[in-house]
């Protein structure tokens, strides 16, 4: 495939991004594990929202389904996603604890500390503006910074990421 480095941007953050609604999923069937994944597909519209207000935040192209939501609690909680293997998603937003880690300042690969918390990821869909800061427009655009900060989870790219993850034969066979 010879696509341009822009088309091949584009699918990278596509990639990462729609991973990040599937992950908090997966992550919230580890938080209620009484829930099947079928229910929590079925019955993903919070109470009270309605439904096309959800439809306007969930990407029409990325439909959920289980075996997504799966893959995404697998991501979401593994630490082979940083360089050095020892922060997961959920070391920082972790499901016992509100999605966020009790910690006043977040840390990284290396013990390294960032210089804010780590916010919760609770209704983070709803938000203008991701971060503390506010730096990402989109769950899609944050995805992607927390996997190649070097403070976070350490990787120098998003290719080394995909790369790893090609070659984890658990991941080749979810992600068809």
């Amino acid at each position: 495939m010879n696509d341009g480095p822009r088309q091949r941007r584009v699918l990278r953050l596509g990639f990462v991004g729609s991973l990040v609604v599937i992950a908090l999923l997966g992550a919230a069937q580890e938080a209620f594990p009484f829930f099947s994944m079928t229910d929590l597909v079925r019955s993903a519209i919070p109470l009270g929202l309605p439904a096309d207000l959800w439809d306007y935040y969930i990407p029409r192209h990325n439909p959920q389904t289980a075996s997504k939501i799966e893959l995404g609690r697998r991501l979401f909680f593994d630490k082979r996603l940083s360089l050095d293997g020892s922060v997961a998603c959920a070391t920082c937003h972790d499901p016992q604890l509100g999605f966020a880690d009790g910690k006043s300042v977040a840390e990284g690969v290396a013990q390294k500390r960032g210089t804010r918390n780590s916010p919760t990821l609770l209704n983070v869909l709803f938000n203008p503006g991701q971060f503390w800061d506010g730096r990402a427009d989109s769950l899609e655009d944050q995805a992607v910074l927390p996997l190649t900060n070097p403070v976070e989870m350490g990787n120098p790219s998003l290719e080394t990421v995909i790369s790893r993850l090609r070659s984890l034969p658990e991941y080749a066979v979810g992600f068809r």
